[in-house]
Order: C-alpha cells, then structure tokens, then sequence
C-alpha cells in the first residue's frame, strides 16, 4: 500500500529531529562548523526602514500673487502661488527673478517685476521666512553728468535690494515719476517727469536754457528729489542727488535751425570708413540721436517707412548696436540707414542731443531746418514734424538735358 502524505510528513520531521540531535553532537559540530551552517540558517523578515522626510520651511512673501526663481545646490526651483506663501526644503537659496501682482483702488492689477537678490534666502527647518520685495520700491539716483544739460539717471530697487527691472499697470507702462529740481535753499527751480530708456532706468533731464521755465544758465548747489504714484507699489526716495554745477553757454558752433549743420565725421559702428554729413547733400538727411530705447526704436521704424531722405543714426553706446544688438535692431526697426560711433560724444555736444530721440532735419543745401521742439516729445510727435518740414522744402529743381 501506498505511504500517505501524512506519514511521509510524520517522517520528514523525525529526520529533521535526528539531523538536528545529530548536528548538536560533538561529531555533528566538527562536520558543520557556524561559518558552513550559516548557508542552512533562513533570513528573518526585516522590516523596510522608511527614509526621513526632508526637513522644510515656508517662505512668505510681501504679497499674495507672486513669482519667483530661485537657485540652490539642486538647481533652478520655479514657484509661484496666490497666497503669498510656499514650503521649500531648507537650504540656502539666491534669489533669480521676481514677479508681485496686487490690485489697486481702481481695481486695475499692477505687476513690479526684478532681478537677482544681494542676500541669500536661507529657509531653516520649520520655520518661515519673509522675503519683502516690493514693500516699499526703492528709487536711487545713480549719477549726474553734464552741466548744461544735467543728466540724472535713476533706477529702481526692490526692498531687500535687488534691482527692479519693471512696473506696469495691466499692458501700460506706469505713469512717469516726477521729479524736482530744488536750490541750495530748498526753493523748485525745475519740476518735469522722469523718460524711461533701457532696463527700467530713467533718465531726468534738466536744460538750463531758458526753456521750458528753466532758469538760464543758473549755476550753484542744487539737489534732485523723485515721487512716483505707481497705485499699490509704495515708492520711496532713499536720498537726494546733491551735485553742483557751474555756470555755463551752449558751444559757440551748437546746432541751431536756420543754420549750416555743424560738420559730422564719424566711423559706421560695424567699421569702415568714416562718414562724414556734408557728403550727404543729394537728399534731405534726418539725423537722429538715438540710444536704443524703445522710443528710439519707434522713431527707426517710422524713418524706415520714409523715402527720399538719407537716414543717419548717431549712438554713443557701442554695446547696444554691435554685433547681435545691431542686427536685432535693424531687424526689429527695418532702419537701414548708417549708424555712426560718437564715442568721445563730440558730435551730442554739438547738436546738443543729450537724451533720445532727437532729430535732426538737414536740408541739400546744409541747413538745418527741423528738431523736434522738445527731447521729451514722444515719437509720434516727433515724425509727425519731421514729415511736415520734409513737405515743405522746395522740391529739388529738374537738370536740364546736356547738363
């Protein structure tokens, strides 16, 4: 009869107790020692140890709809929420970019965006860390050069430092900042708005000729303060630009229209031979002073569309127009008149084309008979000009047959 599974179980088992009996004896011991008898030993069940969750912390900012770019050891990180906060792991972090958004009282969203931060953001375990960055705007005055005009460049930072690089107000540009102009005893000599030109810095002009109700020649002590209404963006001044300037003429050859041009030579920024204005007398020649700010570029773009002139570009900012910066610029204007280097900016003083656009109309025979009446005007306004005092030079006469 056949052995059923019982008994064979009932004798796998007594075999095991004898091989157990028999590997505990002395001579069991000597055939398995603890190093072979490890092989037969079956691993116990471990229980998977879970990694610690990594410690973080919470960073809030100064206002609820944001953007941020931060840079740590892990890389990039890209955040952005609409409760002004956001949990990180703890570390070290530098700031890249920012962007705030935050409704003003008529309802209208405004945005201020900026660069890179000075501080590190350091998130430690549990905690919360506060970043400010547009709580208040900070506006710096930079520098101040010239005499007649003064040029005063201001920029604008964020609270912890890092520089603003925009402000607007849904798809417009904000209203200009005001700044003022005050004498050694604190009385408004000058008061006009701020024009801004490339990376959100602006540009505060005062020109001391008499025009525009500024004193003529005034010389002396003087300081220059800033305020901006930018809705819910506080903008403070950290101090006044003081700076003293001397009494002082236009050049005695200074362009002025009704007169001859003064002469112009000056190199293409890309190289080749100089150029020089008293060349240029088969057409009308607009002569421009242009930085590469986006009202220059308007003014290019309507100077492209214009026929029957020589356009001619005068820069003094070799980095805006050479290389990639030039061929973007005439790509995105279509100007395909020269651009000449001013580099010791001989040819600004003379025309006395201190901020941009300004331009110049030079009729065939040399004269001047056009410039837009203000360096403030907007480029509208400016072409507008142009192309009425273009209509209005006397058509060039007929040659004769054999002449």
């Amino acid at each position: 009869m056949g052995t059923s599974h019982v008994q064979r179980r009932r004798g796998m088992t007594a075999a095991v107790a004898v091989f157990c009996l028999w590997a505990a004896s002395p001579v069991g011991a000597a055939a398995y020692p603890p190093e072979r008898s490890e092989a037969f030993r079956v691993p116990r069940a471990t229980k998977a140890v879970r990694p610690a969750p990594a410690a973080t912390g919470t960073l809030r900012l100064d206002y609820d709809d944001f953007e941020v770019t931060l840079l740590s050891e892990k890389g990039k990180r890209s955040l952005s929420g609409k409760n002004g906060r956001a949990v990180l792991p703890a570390g070290s972090y530098t700031l890249l970019a920012w962007t705030v958004r935050a409704r003003g009282a008529d309802g209208r969203v405004w945005q201020a965006r900026g660069g890179m931060g000075i501080d590190d953001v350091v998130i430690r375990p549990g905690r919360t860390t506060r970043l400010t960055l547009a709580s208040p705007l900070k506006a710096r005055w930079a520098s101040v050069s010239g005499s007649n005009p003064a040029l005063m460049e201001l920029r604008f930072f964020g609270t912890s430092g890092e520089e603003c690089l925009g402000v607007g107000v849904g798809e417009k540009s904000p209203p200009p900042p005001r700044f003022e102009v005050r004498d050694a005893a604190g009385a408004v000599v000058y008061a006009g708005d701020v024009r801004f030109c490339c990376k959100f810095r602006g540009a505060a002009l005062w020109l001391r000729d008499g025009t525009e109700g500024t004193p003529a020649g005034a010389a002396g002590r003087f300081s220059a303060h800033v305020a901006a209404d930018w809705g819910p963006f506080r903008v403070v001044m950290e101090a006044p630009l003081r700076f003293d300037v001397a009494a002082v003429t236009a050049p005695a050859d200074a362009a002025a229209v009704g007169q001859q041009a003064p002469e112009i030579l000056l190199p293409p920024i890309d190289g080749g031979s100089k150029v020089a204005l008293s060349a240029l007398r088969d057409r009308p020649v607009a002569l421009c002073f242009f930085c590469g700010c986006g009202p220059c570029s308007e003014v290019a773009q309507g100077l492209a569309r214009m026929s029957g002139i020589h356009a001619v570009a005068v820069v003094s900012d070799a980095e805006s127009f050479r290389g990639e910066a030039l061929r973007r610029f005439r790509s995105l204007t279509g100007f395909r008149g020269s651009i000449l280097y001013d580099r010791d900016h001989n040819a600004i003083r003379r025309y006395q084309s201190f901020t941009c656009p300004r331009v110049w109309l030079v009729d065939r025979t040399g004269r001047l008979v056009y410039t837009n009446a203000s360096p403030r005007d907007e480029p509208g306004r400016i072409l507008t000009g142009l192309r009425a005092a273009l209509d209005a030079l006397p058509a060039r006469p007929a040659v004769a047959a054999g002449e």
